[in-house]
């Protein structure tokens, strides 16, 4: 599969911007994909047989589809993601590519949620 980014809540132009700083940070070209419906999976969105859409969304995600971990840890700390907030991030596993969207952004934000929840409490 080809190295690219699934972006979910990233207007056209938003979506554009990312893609040229992502190559520019590793170093090669990469794809970047529309998000599929909410009740889609995204897995025809990465065959390449449906085409997604670029729309702003209050809740933003950013899939790295074929990157290596060092290039995704390059692209978290140099690339500036436009506001208001911070996007979520994954990868594609066996698991979430069957799963509808709006199921994979609903778990992401719990992940995220459970996160920011831990880091005030120690053990």
């Amino acid at each position: 599969m080809k190295k690219g980014v699934l972006l979910y809540g990233f207007g056209k132009h938003d979506a554009e911007d990312l893609k040229t700083q992502i190559e520019h940070v590793i170093a090669s070209p990469v794809t970047a994909w529309g998000a599929p419906p909410d009740d889609e999976t995204v897995f025809p969105i990465l065959e390449e047989t449906v085409e997604g859409q670029f729309e702003d969304a209050p809740d933003r995600c950013v899939m790295f589809v074929g990157f290596e971990g060092s290039e995704i840890q390059k692209v978290l700390r140099a690339v500036k993601f436009p506001p208001p907030a911070r996007p979520l991030f994954c990868c594609p596993t066996e698991t979430n590519v069957t799963w509808p969207f709006w199921e994979l952004i609903e778990h992401l934000k719990e992940e995220r949620e459970e996160i920011e929840n831990s880091r005030g409490h120690s053990c």
